[in-house]
């Protein structure tokens, strides 16, 4: 459909952008084919520079999504270098945007970079103290801290990793009304 796009309306056309993002979507929310993830979303950020200019808060999401595919091929510095670039804009712009701070602190984390991840964990958490973790939305956000922390100070992880759990079992609850049981039963699978 993004050639069709293309083709008919030409590179710019917001909806071919939009397409090319989706694709690569689909692709690293499958798991596969992540070069090509990272292909689509490199030509669709290139049309939003050109277009919305290189700072543009409207791009912040699309160096998230190369950061997050190139931190899961192991390309650590280049992950690096676009998740920061996205992290300069939110500054800059003063938009409020968690994913990526998180991501960094993921990566930092990943490479064994604990004195760089701990501070961006804290960030995301700052809008809660340690008394109320339990009232944070992002249970993955919380393992990942409690991970971070395990071998150096277990006592603190297990604050983290207890919220953790806490808030799945929050979430899980909440979808109990609603969902159908197939697919509670393949959200249970996913956790």
């Amino acid at each position: 459909i993004f050639r069709f796009y293309k083709n008919k309306y030409g590179e710019e056309y917001s909806w071919y952008t939009e397409a090319l993002s989706g694709l690569a979507n689909v692709y690293m929310e499958r798991n596969q084919n992540l070069e090509e993830a990272d292909s689509l979303y490199r030509e669709s950020l290139a049309i939003y520079r050109r277009s919305r200019g290189k700072n543009a808060p409207a791009n912040i999401a699309t160096l998230n999504r190369i950061g997050i595919v190139n931190t899961e091929m192991g390309r650590y510095k280049v992950a690096e270098k676009y998740l920061k670039e996205a992290i300069a804009i939110v500054n800059q712009s003063g938009i409020e945007y968690a994913p990526a701070v998180k991501n960094l602190a993921r990566l930092y984390a990943l490479t064994g970079r604990k004195k760089l991840a701990e501070p961006l964990f804290q960030e995301c958490l700052t809008h809660h103290d340690i008394q109320e973790l339990e009232l944070v939305n992002d249970p993955d956000l919380l393992h990942d801290m409690a991970e971070l922390l395990y071998a150096g100070e277990p006592a603190k992880a297990a604050i983290y990793l207890k919220a953790a759990m806490t808030t799945e079992n929050k979430l899980l609850l909440g979808k109990l009304d609603f969902l159908p049981e197939t697919e509670l039963l393949t959200h249970l699978k996913s956790i």
